[in-house]
């Protein structure tokens, strides 16, 4: 996790038990240089610290097979609702969709929950998408893996990532993917 999240009192337990662990395992490099620069007093030696990337479940994903040849284009976010997540950027792209093609027809679903939901459903009221973008709520991971078999294209406008289990897991199901430009 990245540790500038938290406060300092979270930060300092952290740290304390990553220096007395036999291993530390970041899932990338960017996200371990990040805690290493923002580090109060990181005791952990570079040798006892590995880099895992998130794993993919393949047996449970199963690549889409059906493409879609519908006159509806599905979107399809997975992951927390979060200020990092920029879920909002979401709901202000498919407004503008909506008004610069409005002969394309958009449904997004937003697969989670999180702390900023409800700035989410405002945003969605606000630009009258209630008919187009659905938020899920937490739901069974098998039923995650649903949502992308029937989507046509996943998003990810987050500003922080190690590696996205979500990215991973969509890519996985053989979508093509919209994401932002960030440090991997």
């Amino acid at each position: 996790t990245q540790l500038t999240r938290y406060g300092l009192a979270r930060r300092m337990i952290i740290e304390f038990f990553s220096s007395t662990a036999d291993r530390v395992f970041s899932v990338s490099h960017a996200l371990l240089k990040t805690n290493h620069t923002f580090s109060l007093f990181w005791k952990t030696s570079r040798d006892r610290i590995r880099v895992i990337y998130n794993g993919v479940d393949f047996e449970n994903i199963k690549s889409r097979r059906n493409y879609n040849t519908g006159e509806i284009i599905r979107l399809c976010y997975t992951g927390e609702i979060k200020h990092v997540k920029n879920v909002c950027d979401i709901i202000t792209a498919h407004s503008i969709l909506k008004k610069t093609k409005p002969n394309i027809q958009i449904k997004t679903h937003i697969v989670g929950d999180g702390p900023d939901r409800k700035k989410v459903e405002a945003l969605i009221l606000q630009h009258g998408l209630s008919d187009q973008i659905q938020i899920t709520g937490m739901i069974p991971r098998l039923d995650v893996f649903l949502f992308l078999k029937k989507s046509d294209i996943f998003i990810l406008p987050s500003s922080v990532e190690g590696l996205s289990e979500s990215l991973a897991q969509a890519m996985a199901s053989a979508l093509p993917v919209v994401v932002s430009d960030i440090e991997p």
